[in-house]
């Protein structure tokens, strides 16, 4: 996930500005397994378990013009986000339009909370995930 922010705004008065722009970058990746049990020949639910780690970085300049003086700072860093371990459960279909061509769909429920390392923060991953595509088998 890539979050950026820029404003500017200027006193049409004075012409003295300011300029903000911020950039948040959240990175998770991990190991996933799950298990899928049919319900008949259409629908199955399904659930799995994950451990997940990944990073947090920001960056953030500030730049203000005012009574004839530009002042400019900027900051950037990163932390870790600690290992931990998330979840999913789900239902899945598979419905046969032809012979070879099939319409596929998920839709799962994914529980994840990662701590920020050294610090007393976590970031809450918990959220809906749908999924739906076509298959042909040749």
């Amino acid at each position: 996930m890539i979050d950026n922010t820029n404003l500017h705004a200027t006193d049409l008065n004075t012409s003295d500005y300011l300029k903000i722009n911020d950039s948040l970058e959240i990175e998770v990746s991990g190991v996933f397994v799950d298990v899928e049990k049919p319900i008949n020949e259409f629908f199955a639910v399904n659930g799995g378990i994950g451990l997940y780690s990944g990073e947090i970085s920001f960056s953030e300049s500030i730049e203000e013009y005012y009574g004839g003086t530009t002042y400019s700072d900027s900051a950037s860093g990163s932390d870790d986000l600690e290992r931990g371990f998330g979840f999913k459960f789900g239902a899945s279909t598979n419905y046969n339009l032809t012979k070879n061509l099939s319409l596929l769909g998920e839709a799962n429920y994914r529980i994840l909370e990662l701590d920020i390392d050294n610090t007393s923060e976590s970031i809450d991953f918990d959220g809906l995930e749908f999924k739906a595509g076509l298959s042909y088998q040749f």
